[in-house]
């Protein structure tokens, strides 16, 4: 499954512009829900995603069950009940950005995205800043911003409404390679 969607990214990027694109098949990804009743986090070490400087596009793609929760009742009901993980298996973010990245400069640079983010089937715009530092030929990126469940009619039971944040706060983290030439 992930070789299908990693030949997917790849498509999206195009063959010519190998030379300036970044790839990554263990990316990070975290989400944290804050309530003064509980706080919960979920941690995925399964994220694929390409970077085409040339292009000024970028495509991360996550399967959901790869989130991993402190306790395997969370995770049951986030894959059974909230997020319908059998029918939305993944989601994905497809973005562009109109900066240069200088892959000679060291240090951080911010590089504002939009594109679209696609969680249970539902697909909505979102604008982040992504953190791009090239170090020794690779990039190391990261991003964190806020997601609303109910922009992406995801439901929770009655019950367990009062212990998820109307407001989660998602930070991604990877370290990509160069693509090589096939």
């Amino acid at each position: 499954m992930f070789r299908y969607i990693f030949c997917c990214l790849l498509l999206l990027t195009g063959y010519r512009s190998f030379a300036q694109s970044y790839f990554t098949r263990d990316g990070f990804i975290e989400f944290t829900s804050k309530t003064s009743i509980e706080t919960i986090e979920a941690k995925n070490h399964q994220v694929l995603g390409i970077l085409d400087l040339a292009k000024h596009q970028v495509a991360f793609t996550v399967l959901i069950k790869g989130f991993l929760f402190e306790k395997q009742l969370m995770q049951d009901h986030f894959n059974e009940d909230v997020m319908e993980s059998d029918q939305y298996p993944k989601a994905k973010f497809e973005g562009s950005f109109s900066s240069t990245v200088n892959l000679q400069a060291s240090g951080k640079q911010s590089v504002p995205i939009s594109g679209n983010m696609t969680i249970h089937g539902i697909t909505k715009p979102i604008s982040i800043v992504a953190i791009i530092t090239p170090e020794n030929g690779k990039l190391t990126t990261s991003a964190s911003f806020q997601l609303k469940p109910a922009d992406f009619n995801l439901k929770v039971i009655g019950v367990l409404k009062n212990n998820i944040a109307k407001i989660i706060q998602v930070t991604v983290k990877a370290g990509l390679q160069p693509m090589a030439r096939p």
